[in-house]
């Protein structure tokens, strides 16, 4: 049986942005290596030790030496398809949870307790995240790998602790929850770039605010194959009926 390897990350903080994204990508153990060396290419390339989207999509600013200040959004886009091009190419399946943090806000006190005591949007989608690649995730074993950030990784274990209880899924086909380094996980640097655009779009989606890189995440999604990426939006409004946050 093989391994399914799931790699996460975040996009925005509740607190201090509108919109919070989660993403997971899901690649094949025997695919990683080549995603990993072609990905570790491009950043010897244009002189990165890691790409990191906040940093790249200012226009204003020099990283590395390939992303110069005064450039255009198109030309800043026409930089980042390679990376996009090796998500699509060596990815099995996205998953990405778009979530309004106002509408987050409004779940009761009472509820998010009973929800794991959840007290970040990030951690219901991750529940919800989790619980679908367990389910989707064919035959393979899962491994799931999510940056290492202070402020979700420990509540992050918890939870997934407590999904092993009653999520059968969860229980029987994830062998294992790591947290790493983005910069010696490409992998995690490419769930940085799809939350970001997934973040974005969902401001752009809920409160048309544009945003310069809409052109890479149209690229990045017009060249998946059918059933490739899977994106669940919860909207204030959606978050106001129960049922779609109910464990």
């Amino acid at each position: 049986m093989s391994f399914l390897h799931i790699y996460c990350d975040e996009s925005g903080k509740h607190k201090g942005n509108p919109v919070v994204c989660f993403a997971a990508l899901c690649i094949r153990a025997d695919a990683l290596g080549d995603f990993d060396e072609n990905w570790k290419v491009l950043l010897r390339q244009y002189g990165l030790s890691e790409l990191h989207m906040v940093e790249v999509s200012r226009l204003s600013q020099n990283v590395g030496n390939k992303f110069r200040k005064g450039q255009t959004a198109e030309q800043r886009v026409e930089l980042l398809k390679p990376f996009a091009d090796q998500i699509n190419e060596h990815m099995e399946t996205g998953f990405v949870h778009v979530c309004d943090s106002e509408g987050f806000a409004s779940i009761p006190e009472k509820q998010l307790k009973a929800l794991s005591d959840l007290k970040d949007p990030y951690h219901l989608a991750f529940i919800r995240g989790l619980d679908e690649v367990a389910r989707n995730g064919g035959d393979h074993q899962l491994a799931v790998i999510c940056d290492d950030d202070e402020e979700t990784a420990w509540d992050s274990y918890r939870i997934y602790r407590q999904l092993r209880k009653p999520r059968q899924a969860v229980r029987e086909k994830v062998k294992s929850l790591s947290f790493a380094d983005s910069i010696a996980f490409p992998a995690l640097q490419a769930a940085d770039m799809v939350s970001y655009l997934g973040r974005k779009e969902g401001e752009f989606k809920w409160r048309s605010e544009p945003y310069k890189l809409q052109e890479l995440l149209a690229h990045l999604t017009n060249q998946q194959t059918p059933g490739k990426w899977k994106v669940a939006w919860f909207s204030k409004e959606k978050l106001q009926n129960a049922k779609n946050w109910r464990a």
